[in-house]
């Protein structure tokens, strides 16, 4: 059994090794990944609404950022992620530990 945890440790020291060539690029997807989920999860309120209840009130909203801004915002950086992960994956495929 030692054996085993001997191995896995050696493989993932390699993999961490491999990887700070392109830290850089691990901490930006990271982020922009981080980035991308806070913004998905943003509820916009914006424009009349009505209010919970019966009878309740309308209320008019404004947003520093608007519905469609937050989903191009979120569409850009999905951009950017994909164009990033590509880049890691084709670091993973080539390099070897």
């Amino acid at each position: 059994m030692n054996e085993n945890i001997d191995k896995i440790v050696e493989i993932k020291t390699k993999i961490a090794a491999a990887n700070l060539e392109k830290i850089d690029l691990v901490y930006r997807l990271s982020e922009l990944k981080s980035l991308a989920a806070f913004l998905k999860k943003i509820t916009i309120k914006e424009g009349k609404m009505q209010g919970d209840g019966y009878n309740a009130e309308v209320y008019e909203y404004k947003s520093e950022l608007s519905n469609v801004e937050r989903d191009k915002l979120v569409e850009d950086l999905e951009n950017k992620i994909d164009i990033l992960q590509m880049e890691m994956d084709k670091f993973n495929f080539e390099k070897d530990i």
